[in-house]
């Protein structure tokens, strides 16, 4: 192994060691365009984030199957900040982005042909040991891994407001 080791679309792909910045640039491109040229199962994630006030938030998730089939899966919500708060530096010296604070699913789903899964979370910063979470540097990222072959069918990402897509870098 050599460092970073990168780990791309639940390990369909991966890039170790980073040599120059421009070259990981050029391999991480590279790595992410074929994860993005993947055939994926045909499902649909609906996300939605509604901040409720102090640190706490409604999390809504919904996982629409498309297949003639029965998915199975596992469904990842990953509560992240956008930039640390908590003092988290990277060996340059800059701040962490998109730092894991905690799971809002983290289960197996098993959704019937044309089905649909769905889930509601509140989740409150102060009770699960992040006070200084803010509405403004939340970022939520739902991930459904495949159960066959472990990697990613699909994404979303929103943040509280309605701000969603894929995340983008701060500053």
């Amino acid at each position: 192994t050599g460092y970073p080791t990168v780990f791309w679309d639940g390990r369909y792909r991966t890039d170790i060691g980073a040599g120059s910045i421009p070259s990981a640039k050029a391999t991480y491109t590279g790595s992410i365009n074929v994860c993005g040229n993947r055939i994926v199962k045909d499902i649909d994630i609906d996300l939605f984030v509604s901040w409720l006030g102090g640190t706490e938030m409604e999390i809504d998730v919904s996982v629409d199957n498309n297949e003639a089939s029965t998915y199975d899966g596992r469904i990842r919500v990953y509560i992240t900040e956008i930039v640390s708060s908590r003092g988290w530096y990277d060996t340059g010296g800059h701040l962490y982005t998109y730092t894991f604070l905690d799971w809002a699913f983290n289960e197996d789903i098993s959704i019937t042909a044309g089905g649909s899964w769905d889930d509601s979370i509140t989740w409150d910063g102060s009770s699960n040991g992040f006070p200084t979470v803010t509405e403004d540097n939340i970022m939520i990222i739902a991930a459904v891994f495949n159960s066959n072959s472990g990697y990613v069918d699909e994404t979303s990402a929103a943040a509280p407001g309605g701000g969603g897509g894929a995340p983008d870098p701060p500053g």
